[in-house]
């Protein structure tokens, strides 16, 4: 195996030279090649000097805050995804109550407002339900060790 090593060392090593060290393309297009333009004689028109400015751009809050209702519930025994949620907004003052089932099988309930003045505040309830979350299994794997003595 060593002497294929040397041998492979040894063809690289005095092959070497027949790769070029650098590389000198020149391209014409046909054009330039029949031409006697040269390229230092053009010159471009200098430009007008013009500052380039940003678009003003102005931002302008709606006048009136959005009017809103919305709700929605989901309601699946069977994967225990019980959750709603409704909200309303009246001038700019909002107020909704959403509720969900926690990972201990409580229902949690959230009564909750917002506005420019108070901020955001919210109330949070738990009341104990007849749902139990399915916890899965844990997966048991079993190792066999050869050198333990039986």
């Amino acid at each position: 195996m060593l002497k294929f090593i040397t041998i492979c060392a040894f063809i690289a090593a005095s092959s070497a030279h027949y790769i070029p060290s650098s590389y000198h393309t020149v391209a014409y297009h046909p054009i330039h090649v029949k031409s006697e333009w040269k390229a230092e004689e053009w010159k471009p028109e200098p430009a007008a000097h013009t500052e380039w400015q940003p678009a003003h751009v102005e931002w302008k809050e709606p006048e009136t805050p959005a009017t809103y209702d919305f709700k929605y519930e989901v309601h699946d025994e069977h994967t225990g995804d019980l959750k709603r949620h409704s909200e309303s907004s009246v001038h700019g003052a909002v107020k909704g109550q959403y509720s969900l089932i926690d990972s201990d099988g409580y229902k949690r309930i959230v009564d909750y407002t917002a506005d420019p003045h108070h901020g955001f505040q919210a109330t949070v309830k738990r009341e104990p339900t007849h749902y139990k979350v399915p916890v899965p299994a844990p997966k048991i794997i079993a190792h066999h060790d050869e050198h333990a003595a039986w």
